[in-house]
């Protein structure tokens, strides 16, 4: 992943843009992949007492929601500030170790677990906060689409949802996958960039 021990600002610059795309992404998993709440926003009156309601419909409308906000916000701070940790460690780990073959599976390893931390706070954010959808019982005798039986979106219209079961072993796992790709990425690119560089000061 990286050629040679980097500097602590080379290091804390890609381990943080890795941790916040991460945390970008745990937020699209957080509103795409976590159980959600359905909240109807016109429920019918109760008698004081009353614990719930039934209720008859054709089908549910999509109102709002889940919001992107704070969840987008809390989960980027989240991943770039775990981000930055991990590179400000990886340098000074790095150096005690005089192979490269040594300093490459120690980079792996130190993505691995900032992907690990950010998909469990993005798992742990998402068992505090559930994404939630709001709704709408609609009565209409002329309604002609698919049932509750044979679609999967139980409300109509709503962003589309995966849900990962169990989510305390995926969320980690895609994290880890997925910091370790963009750190090989953006070290390949630095790489290239270096080697640009060098080339155009020689000549």
């Amino acid at each position: 992943m990286l050629a040679r021990a980097p500097s602590t600002r080379l290091s804390t610059c890609l381990f943080g843009v890795a941790g916040l795309a991460a945390g970008l992404l745990g937020a699209g998993a957080w509103r795409h992949a976590t159980t959600r709440y359905l909240v109807d926003v016109s429920p019918p009156r109760v008698a004081p007492g009353d614990k719930g309601y039934t209720f008859t419909f054709d089908y549910l409308k999509y109102v709002s929601g889940p919001s992107w906000w704070p969840a987008t916000g809390i989960l980027a701070l989240a991943g770039l500030t775990i981000g930055l940790l991990f590179g400000v460690a990886y340098p000074a780990i790095s150096r005690r170790f005089a192979s490269l073959g040594a300093r490459v599976v120690t980079a792996i390893g130190m993505a691995a677990l900032t992907g690990i931390c950010i998909g469990s706070v993005t798992y742990l954010y998402g068992r505090l906060v559930h994404p939630s959808v709001d709704f709408r019982a609609i009565i209409d005798p002329t309604y002609r689409g698919p049932s509750l039986a044979s679609d999967s979106r139980i409300v109509r219209g709503a962003p589309w949802l995966y849900e990962l079961s169990p989510s305390a072993i995926y969320l980690p796992l895609l994290g880890a996958i997925t910091v370790v790709l963009i750190l090989l990425i953006l070290g390949l690119v630095h790489s290239a960039l270096c080697r640009s560089a060098s080339k155009l000061h020689l000549n």
